[in-house]
Parts: structure tokens; C-alpha cells; sequence
């Protein structure tokens, strides 16, 4: 199933993909024998549950949810059924009072189709559904084995029967296991009341391939026979019954046999139905994308990397929300989101990474909510720091640093010095940053320059400007990541992005994880990029 999905392309990151989820609520019969109520057990037959049990069903689901609208299942249940014709509204069968329960086994395998985005990971919703699929029923079917057996005196000892019907039959009867087809669908209400639990309720339908369910129908091979042989037939060695006109009754006798026990209509088939309650909790560390089941970090072209690779790390707050939690409980958790990013660049050899970590305009933030981004910089500075060193990463900080808290800017020049011989790669923070007041500055601190003589105002091109800016010995960006589905800049980077290839993801940055960084840099390889040139420039140069 799995490969099939993968074979369809590229699966979403939007979607929470993989759902574990239970099932409880009570299966219904309709068959031959017994009400047919379409849903419930009506009514419940309370004199019979010490001897049957309570009509239940139980199971267990698993949803590959490949995008917010639609989803695989597999279901796995275990149904108890019950019938009696007592409960039945038709006089004959009432008069006829069959009754019994079958335990039936179930595998299916579904489609299901949510008419709103409810397995998006960001939100939580209410949504219906639909659902059909195929799967596989095994049941308790009946058996019998008819006894023929001779009349016997007080002693046991077999009589010679006078005639051909001078002879005995009784029926033992049992049950065996069989497997049959069946074809679920139905409909059912999803509501997801947070970022990884949802509940649900929904009505199947069963048309099952088979009329055995209620044990109305026992098939001809299922019948045995069995011939005492007390007395033999001289002719053939074999029991007499077996023999003649008795074998020929014995026959006819099993004939009658099956036309009695078999009851109702016999061409139609059995529906099993059921009214279920579910819940179901989503897998969160499952972001794996997938492309025709090859990794991703394997399509990769080293000889065609981006050289500078900017990420606004966007979504911390509405993941927290949608787990019920703080803002500041998606801060804490986006630390792992950091690493991995990082580690994608060192694992391809990018040089140069830069995060924005804190924006000028976050300070206008809840003072609380800035004193825990403050905390959690030094805090993960401290922890970090020689990771990083280990690594062979220099550490560089770019923004207005004047504003930041002492003990902030203290532990940061710790790491920038600590880091300031390392030539592996360059990790760039971004921090109290805001691109049009770091191209104001420049414009500024040239003007500057020309009044005091310094700079020449025909001199001034691209490349002095350049030599203004924060980034003046970084290479130009090449990509732009942003995460949460916002799909704006956000004053980071203005000038330095101008032919840098932007991606907008729907993954919220705690979620964010090395595969999701690989397949960016496969989608930018297979990018053109053109500057300004047409496409048949590029090629012939």
C-alpha cells in the first residue's frame, strides 16, 4: 500500500500522515433470521447476555493520510452478532423462533474521503466523511454430521433392519471456521480537537459474500455422513446402510435434512452492520517524503548546491496552540528543528546557513514572550556552543546587537570567538534584524562616506553597496526557506535575495526535519535559474 501511495508522487507535508486509532460500539445483523434493524440491536435481547454476551464490536484502525482530504485505512475488527427471531417483526418468524450469535473476524481495506482539510496538522476542525473499500470476513459457519445407525435391543446389539426404512438417523451438529468477502462503506463524523488526538463516530455497512452469518443455510459439503457397521453387506464388505435401497434413503434423508435447516431466502446474502465510536492519535516524527520509495538526500547533485541557504523559521506559536500550549512551549520545541537544519548543511557541505532567529519587529512581542526567546538564546548557547565548535562551524551574528540584553550579547560573542578559526561551514544568525533598517544604515554610513570624501558618488554600484550591509563577506543567497505556509518575506534579507529561489512550506518549524530540507534543495536543483538570460543562454553557456 505503502509503495502505491509513494508510486502516486511526492507526499504532502501538510497532511498528519499516520493515524493509530480504537474502535468500540455494537454490530448488527441483517440476514434471514432475527429484526432487520439496519444499525443498532433492537431491542436487546437482556435475557441472553449472561449466555451470549453483549452484541459488540471492537477493532483497531491504521490512516495513511496522503494529503488533509484523503486517506488509506486498514481496519482490523472483532464483531459478536446475535439473532433471534423473537425480536422479529414477521409472524412466521416468530412462530419459528431461530436464534443464535456468530463471532465474525474482520480485515479491511478502505478509501476515505474527508470533505473538509481535517488531517491538516495546524488546525483543529470538525469534518464528515465517506468511506468504501474491500475486505475479508472469517465466521463461525454450521457443520453437521449425520449418524446413520442401525435399531438396537436392550442390550445394544444391532437389529437387521426388516425394510430400507427400518434404520435410525440423528444429526450431530458444530461449527467451523470460513472466510468470505465482503464490500464495507459508509459515513462518518471526524472531529480533530487537537494537534495529534481526534474523535469520531461512523455507521459501516457490510454486504457480505455469503448467507451463513445468522446460521440459516448449511451447505452440502458441509454435511458428513457417518454408516454404523455393525452389520455388513456380505456382497461389498461396507455397512449395510450403505448398501441398496437403504443407501438410497440415506440419501433422501440427507436431503432432508439440508432443505429443513436451510431457512429463509437462499439466493440472498447476509449484511453485517455497525455503529462505532473512535480514537485516534496522529504519529508527529513521521515527516518522511517520500518520492517512488528512494531517499531523498540520494537525488541530491553535489556539483550544483546552493552556496547560502536562508530560513525564516516560522510556526512555533499556532504548533504550541494546536497542542493546547503557550507560545513559548513551541519556542522550546523548535530547538530540535534547528539542529536539523543545521545538520542537513553540514551533511551536503552548503557553506553558508542563516536563520533568522529574532526579527527587529519581535520586540513589540509580549514582554514575557521575549524575556523566554532572550532565555532560551543564552540557554541554548551554553549547550550548543561546543557542538557547533565540533562541527569545524564558525558562528557569525548579523543585526541591531545593541539592543540585545547584556548576558545575550555576552554568551553570543562566546561562540562567535570560540568558532572563529572553524572553515567547514558558516552558520549565520539573524538576530534584533530587520533589512530595511540594515539598508537604511548603509545608505546612511555611504552618505557619510561621500560627505567626508571617502566614496565618490559615481563609484557607487552594487558591489560597494554591498560592502555596507551586515553580510558584506557572505555570498548572496541563494535560497529562501520559509516555514507555516505564510508566503511574505517578512523585512529579512530584502537586498540579498534578489535572485535567490524562494519555497513557502506547510510544515510548521518544530516539525521541520533533515528530509524536508533535502527535498527543498531538490526541488531548487531542479529549478532553472536564468538571471535576467533566457533559457537557451543558460544551456550554451
Amino acid at each position: 500500500m505503502f509503495s502505491f501511495l509513494a508510486f502516486l508522487g511526492v507526499v504532502s507535508v501538510k497532511a498528519q500522515r499516520n493515524e493509530l486509532g480504537v474502535r468500540l460500539g455494537m454490530s448488527n445483523l441483517v440476514g434471514d433470521v432475527g429484526r432487520t434493524n439496519y444499525i443498532l440491536q433492537k431491542p436487546l435481547d437482556l435475557n441472553r447476555v449472561s449466555d451470549w454476551g453483549f452484541p459488540f464490536y471492537g477493532g483497531v484502525l491504521y490512516r495513511f493520510n496522503f494529503n488533509p482530504h484523503q486517506t488509506v485505512r486498514l481496519d482490523l475488527g472483532y464483531n459478536q452478532i446475535q439473532f433471534s427471531d423473537k425480536a422479529a417483526k414477521e409472524d412466521y418468524r416468530r412462530m419459528r423462533n431461530s436464534f443464535g450469535k456468530n463471532n465474525v473476524y474482520e480485515a479491511s481495506l478502505m478509501f476515505e474521503y474527508n470533505f473538509f482539510p481535517v488531517n491538516n496538522e495546524q488546525v483543529s476542525m470538525v469534518s464528515p466523511y465517506i468511506f468504501g473499500g474491500i475486505g475479508a470476513l472469517m465466521f463461525d459457519a454450521p457443520k453437521a454430521t449425520l449418524v446413520h445407525d442401525f435399531r438396537r435391543d436392550a442390550d445394544g446389539v444391532a437389529l437387521a433392519p426388516i425394510n430400507e426404512l427400518d434404520y435410525k438417523t440423528t444429526a450431530d451438529y458444530s461449527l467451523g471456521k470460513k472466510v468470505t468477502m465482503h464490500l464495507p462503506f459508509g459515513v462518518g463524523l471526524k472531529y480533530k480537537f487537537n494537534h495529534t488526538w481526534a474523535i469520531f463516530a461512523e455507521a459501516t455497512f457490510r454486504y457480505t459474500l455469503t448467507d451463513q452469518l445468522d446460521h440459516s443455510k448449511i451447505l452440502e459439503k458441509d454435511v458428513k455422513t457417518s454408516y454404523n457397521a455393525d452389520i455388513l453387506d456380505p456382497a461389498t464388505g461396507a455397512s449395510l446402510l450403505q448398501s441398496g435401497s437403504y443407501y438410497a434413503v440415506s440419501k433422501e434423508r440427507e436431503q432432508e435434512f439440508i432443505n429443513k435447516r436451510n431457512i429463509g431466502d437462499g439466493k440472498s446474502k447476509d449484511w453485517m452492520n455497525t455503529f462505532s465510536l473512535g480514537l485516534t492519535y496522529s504519529l508527529e516524527d513521521l515527516h518522511v517524503i517520500v518520492n517512488n520509495m528512494s531517499l531523498i538526500k540520494d537525488k541530491i547533485n553535489s556539483e550544483n548546491l546552493p552556496k547560502h541557504v536562508a530560513i525564516i523559521m516560522d510556526g512555533n506559536g499556532r504548533w504550541a496552540k494546536s497542542r493546547g500550549e503557550e507560545r513559548t512551549f513551541g519556542h522550546k520545541n523548535a530547538i530540535n528543528a534547528v539542529r536539523n537544519a543545521i545538520n542537513a548543511c553540514n551533511e551536503i557541505n552548503i557553506p553558508y546557513l542563516t536563520l533568522y532567529t529574532f526579527s527587529s519587529e519581535n520586540w513589540s512581542r509580549p514582554t514575557e514572550e521575549v524575556n523566554t526567546l532572550m532565555n532560551l538564546l543564552v540557554e541554548t548557547l551554553l549547550l550548543e556552543a561546543e557542538e557547533i565548535f565540533s562541527k569545524g562551524l564558525r558562528m557569525h551574528v548579523i543585526g541591531n546587537l545593541e539592543k540585545l540584553p547584556v548576558l545575550v550579547r555576552e554568551q553570543l560573542q562566546r561562540v562567535v570567538d570560540l568558532t572563529k578559526e572553524n572553515t567547514k561551514g558558516n552558520l549565520v544568525l539573524a538576530i534584533s534584524y530587520g533589512s530595511q533598517n540594515e539598508i537604511l544604515n548603509a545608505v546612511k554610513n555611504i552618505s557619510a562616506d561621500v560627505k567626508e570624501g571617502k566614496v565618490e558618488v559615481e563609484n557607487i554600484d552594487e558591489k560597494l553597496f554591498e560592502n555596507y550591509l551586515y553580510t558584506k563577506d557572505f555570498p548572496p543567497v541563494d535560497l529562501l526557506i520559509r516555514t507555516s505556509g505564510e508566503i511574505r518575506i517578512s523585512n529579512f534579507l530584502l537586498w540579498q535575495i534578489a535572485y535567490a529561489e524562494l519555497q513557502f512550506l506547510n510544515v510548521l518549524w518544530p516539525d521541520f526535519t533533515k528530509d524536508i530540507f533535502f527535498q527543498c534543495i531538490v526541488d531548487y536543483q531542479n529549478k532553472e535559474r536564468r538571471y535576467g538570460m533566457t533559457g537557451e543562454q543558460i544551456q550554451g553557456q
